[in-house]
C-alpha cells in the first residue's frame, strides 16, 4: 500500500508543503487586523460621498420648487427638520396658518445634518440655515415632525429664509451625522447648497 507524505515532489523535481493550521491563522488574523484598519477610512469616505449625494439631492428639491413657484404663481417652502436622527426635507405649497399642500413626500437623510460648515473657497453667504437666530420664517409640522428651518420661493423664484428682508445668499451646510454630532476625522467630508436670495439660482460645492 502506498504511503502518503505531507512533502509532494512535482515531476519537476520541485518540493511542495501544504499551510499549517498554525499558518492559516496568521494569515486569517493579519486579514482581519487589516480590515479594521481600514474600515474608518472606508466609512469616512462613504459618509463623505453620502454629504455630497444629499447636497445635489437638495439642490434638485430647491430647484423643483422653484420651478414649481413660477409655474403655478404660488409660494413654495422647503423646511429642514434636523436632529440626532438625521436630516428630514419637506417641500410644501399654499401655506395658510397650519394649512398647506405638500408638493413631494418627505425626504430623509439619516447619515447627515445641517451645520456650519468651514470655508471651502466658496461665495461668502450672508445667512447659514443651521445658525441659531431670531428672524427665521415660521416653522411648520408634516408627519409629527417640526419643520424650522425655511426657504421660501415666491412667484418670481426669489428665495427668501428671514421674516423681513432678502439675504443675498442662503447657505445649507451638511456634515456626516453620528448622534447628532460630527467626529473630527469627518469634518472635512462635507457638502454646502447655496441659494441666490435674489434669483433663487442654486449651486453646490464640496470642500
Amino acid at each position: 500500500m502506498p504511503s502518503h507524505n505531507k512533502n509532494q515532489t512535482h515531476p519537476g523535481g520541485h518540493s511542495f508543503k501544504g499551510f499549517s493550521l498554525l499558518e492559516l491563522l496568521v494569515v486569517i488574523a493579519c486579514l482581519g487586523l487589516l480590515l479594521g484598519i481600514s474600515m474608518p477610512a472606508v466609512n469616512s469616505i462613504s459618509r463623505g460621498k453620502d454629504a455630497t449625494k444629499t447636497a445635489n439631492d437638495i439642490a434638485g428639491l430647491l430647484d423643483l420648487a422653484r420651478s414649481y413657484a413660477k409655474s403655478s404663481n404660488v409660494r413654495v417652502e422647503v423646511g429642514f427638520s434636523s436632529d440626532a436622527s438625521g436630516l428630514q426635507v419637506a417641500v410644501i405649497s399654499a401655506r395658510e396658518g397650519t394649512s398647506f399642500t405638500p408638493i413631494s413626500r418627505i425626504h430623509r437623510f439619516p447619515q447627515i445634518r445641517l451645520a456650519s460648515v468651514a470655508d471651502g473657497g466658496r461665495p461668502v453667504a450672508d445667512l447659514v440655515l443651521a445658525e441659531t437666530r431670531a428672524g427665521f420664517l415660521p416653522s411648520f409640522e408634516m408627519s409629527g415632525r417640526t419643520f424650522d428651518r425655511v426657504i421660501e420661493f415666491n412667484s418670481r423664484g426669489e428665495a427668501r429664509a428671514l421674516t423681513n428682508g432678502l439675504a443675498r445668499r442662503i447657505e445649507i451646510g451638511l456634515l456626516p451625522n453620528i448622534n447628532g454630532a460630527t467626529p473630527a476625522a469627518l469634518q472635512n467630508n462635507s457638502g454646502t447648497v447655496q441659494v441666490a436670495g435674489l434669483s433663487g439660482g442654486v449651486a453646490v460645492y464640496r470642500p
